[in-house]
């Protein structure tokens, strides 16, 4: 197969990861049982599902490293209050290895950790053995492949007990100048093939994924760079075809065929966005599979607050002033939770929540009608519903007339009827049009 490099143009062998330089193949088989040896399969099959979320999770947010002087590691870079993530990836990794493995760094302003593999005995025993298993689909398949390639050639001087000859620290360099970003193109069928799993979708998700309010609408997202558009495809064929039809309140069947359907589009310069937004798709099928699942970072708090989101919109709740202020305070609340924030908006009150959800609801969703219909039935009978206004703060003062029906009427209030675009990017954001104007959604 070819492979793309800046400036270079290389070939590898799939299986084996070899280079047109010359690498014997023979070596690298050899190198690759080798580092298989410590990890043996049943030690990986007792924890499949770990493993899986951590691959999903690496392919997500790690990135294979090669420094300037040839030294290899493992990154991962994290949130400050994500940090107990990072502290059960080690933990996990040391567990399979039966040694402390890797080491956890923060930031001196406390904003970000970091985990970081760097010992080549645990490079070549634990982590290229588990990528090598559970293998990438994304282009960091091709970065791992180069990394073995690296790690191939650092060998014999590890085994050596010698520093890198100035041949060997070339090849890894020119290894190096096509990895990460510096991929810009790759032909995508050099990379194999894997079905995904639950728990690697799962992790994925937790690095790249978002349980978000959009417009008020409950949205799933997964955001990826354009040249791995392949993936999002891959994860929206997994989300239409495999998960399973499990709706709390529903018709035993899925007779209005509300199986998910996800949107991919582009999101900024070199971005793709898949987007799931259809609420009945997201009842009956994206929320129940993964609350089936256990997560392991803190996108299980935002989780948890969609799934209040998606109900109290599934099941009618917003048509109703408590519900609407419920889901106000979601929408304030929800993917702002981190400590870091300028602003700390206040938590949901998850009780008054619930005890809203447990009472009868307004959409009666085993009716088997449609979501418009329940919804244009309970206009009918209510003679019309409003939905949600707009806040405008200037400078943290409430701006009067506020909430306002529509963006252009909190336009025309702030005497420019062109920044109602504006106002519908930066609404429920905390992000500042003008350097002093804050928009946030509010019941009518």
């Amino acid at each position: 197969m070819k492979v793309y490099f800046k400036g270079i143009s290389s070939s590898v062998d799939v299986n084996l990861g070899v280079a047109s330089d010359g690498t014997s193949k023979t070596l690298l088989r050899k190198y690759h049982q080798n580092s298989y040896n410590f990890l043996n399969k049943k030690r990986l099959e007792e924890r499949e599902k770990e493993l899986e979320w951590f691959v999903g999770f690496s392919e997500a947010e790690s990135v294979f490293f090669i420094s300037k002087l040839g030294a290899l590691s493992f990154k991962i870079k994290l949130h400050w209050d994500d940090r107990q993530t990072l502290l059960y990836i080690k933990n996990f990794l040391s567990e399979l290895a039966g040694r402390d493995v890797g080491v956890i760094v923060d930031s001196k302003d406390k904003h970000e950790s970091y985990f970081t593999v760097a010992k080549f005995k645990d490079i070549q025993e634990i982590l290229i053995p588990i990528f090598t298993k559970y293998h990438f689909t994304t282009s960091k398949y091709l970065d791992f492949k180069d990394f073995c390639l690296a790690a191939e050639i650092k060998n014999s001087s590890v085994l050596g007990k010698r520093k890198l000859i100035q041949d060997e620290l070339e090849k890894i360099l020119n290894i190096k100048s096509g990895m990460n970003s510096l991929r810009i193109q790759f032909n995508v069928h050099d990379i194999p093939k894997r079905p995904l799993t639950p728990y690697r979708l799962l992790g994925f998700i937790e690095g790249d994924g978002s349980f978000c309010i959009t417009s008020m609408i409950p949205v799933l997202t997964v955001k990826q760079h354009s040249k791995n558009v392949h993936f999002l495809y891959e994860i929206a064929e997994y989300l239409n075809t495999i998960i399973p039809y499990n709706p709390e309140i529903g018709p035993k069947e899925d007779k209005l065929n509300t199986r998910p359907v996800g949107c991919i589009s582009n999101s900024g310069l070199n971005t793709s966005i898949l987007s799931v937004t259809n609420i009945l798709q997201l009842y009956n099928y994206v929320l129940p599979f993964f609350k089936s699942l256990t997560f392991r970072s803190r996108k299980e708090v935002d989780f948890k607050l969609w799934i209040l989101a998606v109900k109290l919109k599934a099941l009618g709740y917003t048509t109703k002033t408590e519900g609407k202020n419920c889901y106000v305070e979601i929408n304030k609340y929800i993917n702002k939770r981190y400590t870091t924030n300028i602003v700390l908006n206040q938590v949901p009150n998850i009780k008054i929540i619930n005890e809203l959800l447990n009472s009868p609801p307004v959409f009666d969703l085993s009716s088997g009608l449609s979501y418009k219909a329940l919804s244009d039935i309970v206009k009918v009978n209510n003679k019309g519903y409003s939905g949600y206004g707009v806040n405008v703060y200037d400078n943290g003062v409430l701006v009067q007339g506020s909430p306002f029906s529509s963006y252009t009427q909190a336009a025309i209030a702030l005497g420019n009827l062109n920044i109602s675009s504006a106002i519908s990017k930066k609404i429920d954001t905390d992000k500042l049009y003008k350097g002093k104007y804050r928009f946030e959604s509010a019941s009518l």
